[in-house]
């Protein structure tokens, strides 16, 4: 069972020593957070500030979140 649970782990990013999903808890964006950003720097380029998007985009993400959620009756797979 050990095996199985490095396996889960080392796929998931290790948790707090490797990097892994956080949360808010964590200080750490989830996937859809990340794709937000990502998408949001190949169009607004040099002048994208990730910081200074945070509040809004956290607004946006959980928004969607709650409509997915709602929509299927299960949580958007990896996030927290």
């Amino acid at each position: 069972m050990d095996k199985i649970s490095n396996i889960v782990n080392s796929q998931k990013g290790g948790g707090q020593a490797g990097g892994g999903g956080g949360g808010a808890s964590g200080g750490q964006s989830d996937f859809l957070n990340k794709g937000l950003n990502d998408a949001e720097k190949k169009v607004g380029g040099q002048y994208y500030d990730e910081k200074k998007m945070e509040g809004t985009n956290k607004k946006v993400t959980d928004k969607v979140k709650d409509k997915f959620q709602n929509v299927t009756g299960h949580k958007l797979p990896g996030t927290h």
